[in-house]
């Protein structure tokens, strides 16, 4: 998104700030089959608790210490769906995801100008389940997650969708959606599906059908939906974003820049990305400390919901720590 910020393309979001590093994590394709319902605990970041009463949380994690163990979460209610048994009857488009703005970049892994505290798994393990991902080909001409520039932080694609799926199934009650800036083919990011061991459980949905409800995901074991902004929209299950979906404004520098209209996409479109986060000129801890609290937060989120007849789906956030989204989210779905 850097190169948004440079060029003034498809800008989603801000810039990263401190040191980038490669990553080499171990890709764990070989030890997902060892997953299985078994113990859970709380979630790095100080927020696993809270994530699986909010809109995360969920079924047992364990099996395979060694391959589940990072990826436990706190058990949910009994025949919850991410973490409220409430929320197994709803539609995907009646249900609203805690969603990290530009996932990949975050502080613990040293990326330059980082929009979140804490890598993917630690996101997925607070209850974060909606992440925008961008992609970009890497100086090796492989796909990876990067901001911009892959020289400010990276992590191999094939290696984020691998902990999302170890992640998902460690946890068998959970649903989780990726929205993907890409200026990687669909071709190359379907590769990517297929060697990770995500494409095991894509959700591919029909245009213009009702989304199926949380409980039907999770009974047909397709517990990962993929939105990208690449036309291509091949494979079929990623999906085009702008087909599916509608956004507002996302280029906010003040908390009175933020707008409930249209931004891209078709009010007609069954979900509703909300983005709730500051660029000025990049994102960063500060500002998300201007919008990130209540009553600001929710109050601004339930007049969006009033003024457009639509459910903020997707509620999108800078520094997720910071604030009250897992209180939004929870008033949002009208849980207790």
């Amino acid at each position: 998104m850097l190169r948004e910020l440079v060029s003034g393309s498809r800008l989603w979001g801000s810039v990263h700030r401190a040191t980038a590093s490669a990553l080499g994590l171990a890709i764990l394709v070989g030890g997902l089959a060892g997953c299985g319902p078994g113990g859970a605990e709380t979630g790095p970041g100080g927020a696993g608790g809270s994530g699986g009463a909010v809109a995360g949380g969920a079924g047992g994690a364990g099996g395979s210490t060694d391959v589940c163990a990072d990826f436990a979460i706190q058990a949910p209610p009994e025949g919850a769906c991410n973490g409220a048994v409430e929320l197994c009857g709803r539609r995907v488009d009646e249900v609203v995801f805690p969603t990290t703005h530009n996932a990949m970049s975050n502080e613990d892994d040293n990326w330059l100008a980082p929009n979140q505290p804490h890598p993917i798994v630690a996101q997925l393990r607070d209850g974060v389940r909606g992440l925008m991902l961008d992609t970009y080909l890497n100086n090796a001409n492989e796909p990876a997650l990067c901001h911009g520039y892959c020289s400010f932080g990276e992590k191999p694609l094939v290696e984020g969708l691998n902990e999302i799926a170890t992640f998902l199934k460690c946890n068998p009650r959970e649903v989780v959606v990726l929205i993907f800036e890409a200026y990687v083919s669909a071709e190359k990011t379907a590769e990517a599906f297929e060697a990770s061991g995500a494409v095991d459980l894509v959700r591919t949905q029909p245009k213009g059908q009702p989304w199926p409800t949380l409980g039907e995901l999770i009974d047909a074991n397709q517990r990962l939906i993929a939105l990208t902004d690449d036309p291509e929209g091949v494979p079929g299950y990623y999906h085009p974003v702008w087909e599916y979906a509608w956004d507002n404004p996302y280029a906010a520098e003040t908390p009175g820049d933020m707008k409930c209209q249209l931004g891209r996409g078709d009010l007609a479109n069954p979900l509703f990305i909300f983005n709730h986060f500051l660029t000025a000129p990049t994102g960063d801890l500060t500002l998300a400390e201007q919008v990130n609290h209540n009553p600001f937060f929710i109050e601004r989120a339930q007049a969006c919901q009033a003024q457009t007849g639509d459910l903020p789906n997707f509620v999108t956030v800078d520094f997720y720590t910071t604030g009250d989204l897992f209180e939004v989210v929870r008033a949002l779905n009208g849980l207790p």
